[in-house]
């Protein structure tokens, strides 16, 4: 799909940057820009252009060495690059238009954004996503950060670690990591409903104080708009069913609360009943099998070396008879179930939340003739007191 221009139409813009800091210093007014690597892309996350560049800076009595270093940067070259200015202004010609900003962290969008706006190139109106920031509520507790080495090694992007801090490389490790983290995500939480206030950019959960289905501001949506520069409710924000990629935190959690510790567990009876219960789901061990029974619907796990084989889960008719709508259960067998993967703790998850979100619905979805009997029920009560 092409812009208003002509041009390839672009949503998601990456950018990574490297900073040069004068010693004894911790503030932004005193960074400079000596990196920088661009990936664009359009809707469907195929990219359509990139760019890197190293910059020339002045570093004059601010020779920061550990900077220098740290960015693979050579000082003798870094005062023969392109100039600043010139770079940005090639960004602001290549990249036109965009959507989203994607940055790791907020204090590069802020320095990036100065710079911008001190050559006067004006940015588009746009939307940023603090990819850190987003990893820190949905693989993690919302509070410590996430290190960007520590998100490669728990999704497994290949990379070289003499190649971090560098820009042209670092632009496309987070690139790959926003693919697949959204993928994961989006997989996870399948059929979850959470409300977009469509004004403040807050999403909140289906049960949050804070959301009024009557105001058209606050809309009905899925939980990966996280993705999209929204922010998620302080308060039920808290609720560990935004936490579904459940990396831990680098140090100081108890490791039995730890997915990556749990996904890796033999599949012994009592490391069975530890996930399970995790979940606080109702289960039955069997040789190679174990029997998962949710609030929902019944589900039959298959292993074999400690890995399942295959998920089967109970058939069901989501007919509703006409004055109740009731869900009625088609008591046939099972049928087979794509499973999600290959790890016991992840397919216990994925019942755990998809059932939950098949209840979530059910409940939406209630009918007039429910709704008043409903108020009859309570209007009794109230003429019984």
């Amino acid at each position: 799909m092409a812009g208003k221009d002509g041009s390839e139409k672009i949503e998601y813009m990456f950018v990574d940057i490297e900073w040069y800091q004068t010693p004894g210093t911790k503030g932004i007014e005193n960074r400079d820009l000596i990196q920088i690597g661009v990936i664009a892309t359009d809707e469907i996350m195929d990219i359509k252009k990139s760019f890197s560049m190293v910059m020339r800076s002045d570093f004059g009595k601010k020779y920061n060495p550990d900077t220098l270093i740290s960015s693979h940067s050579i000082l003798n070259s870094g005062m023969q690059d392109n100039g600043e200015e010139a770079v940005l202004q090639k960004i602001k010609m290549m990249f036109p238009d965009y959507k989203y900003i994607v940055v790791w962290t907020n204090d590069a969008y802020e320095l990036f954004k100065r710079d911008m706006d001190k050559y006067g190139l004006v940015m588009p109106r746009h939307r940023t996503i603090v990819f850190q920031q987003v990893l820190m509520r949905i693989a993690s507790n919302g509070v410590a950060p996430i290190g960007f080495e520590h998100a490669l090694i728990q999704t497994g992007i290949e990379y070289q670690k003499s190649n971090l801090h560098n820009s042209k490389y670092d632009v496309n490790y987070m690139y790959q990591l926003f693919c697949k983290c959204y993928n994961e995500y989006t997989r996870w939480t399948n059929g979850e409903i959470c409300y977009l206030n469509k004004n403040t950019h807050i999403i909140h959960t289906n049960s949050c104080r804070y959301i009024n289905r009557k105001k058209s501001s606050d809309v009905k949506t899925t939980k990966n708009v996280i993705f999209q520069g929204n922010r998620v409710c302080k308060i039920c924000g808290c609720d560990d069913t935004w936490n579904r990629l459940q990396w831990g935190i680098c140090s100081g959690t108890n490791q039995n609360n730890r997915a990556a510790y749990l996904r890796k567990l033999p599949l012994t009876d009592e490391n069975i009943s530890k996930i399970c219960n995790k979940f606080r789901l109702d289960y039955n061990v069997a040789t190679d099998v174990v029997f998962i029974r949710t609030r929902f619907s019944r589900w039959i796990i298959h292993i074999e070396n400690d890995i399942v084989t295959e998920l089967q889960h109970e058939n069901y008719n989501p007919r509703r008879n006409e004055a109740f709508k009731v869900h009625k259960k088609c008591l046939e067998g099972y049928h087979k179930q794509k499973l999600p993967s290959k790890y016991f703790y992840d397919v216990v998850s994925y019942i755990k939340y998809h059932d939950d979100g098949m209840l979530q619905k059910l409940g939406n979805k209630r009918s007039r003739i429910e709704i008043l009997f409903d108020k009859i029920s309570e209007q009794e009560t109230e003429n019984m007191a």
